[in-house]
């Protein structure tokens, strides 16, 4: 029916709610900020997490960098994936890297 008040032309599409628009503004700052998009996070990874390091996501980067030494490679390498795919702190995935790194010379991490 708009169509006949405006002579024949299509309707210009409406514009992205504010919501949308605010959330696709967030995510493509986020996605920007660090680079990529994260990853996709993984339940096992989080058990293993959450098994070796008893409440890891209420912890702060400190209180788990101090407590890494204390896993194995297979632990190590859930607390990268999964912090990759939430918080993304750095000195956790570094810290992480490096010890995997000296138990594992030859091994690609991740």
């Amino acid at each position: 029916m708009n169509r006949l008040l405006n002579g024949g032309a299509p309707e210009p599409p409406a514009p992205p709610a504010p919501a949308a628009a605010a959330a696709a503004s967030a995510t493509a700052t986020a996605a920007h900020a660090s680079g990529s998009p994260k990853p996709a996070a993984d339940p096992a990874d989080a058990l293993t997490v959450d098994a070796a390091l008893a409440g890891y996501d209420t912890l702060s980067a400190s209180q788990v960098v101090r407590r890494l030494e204390s896993l194995g490679p297979d632990e190590l390498r859930a607390v990268c994936r999964h912090e990759a795919s939430h918080r993304n702190r750095r000195t956790i995935l570094n810290r992480a890297q490096q010890l995997l790194g000296a138990a594992e010379p030859d091994r690609p991490v991740g």
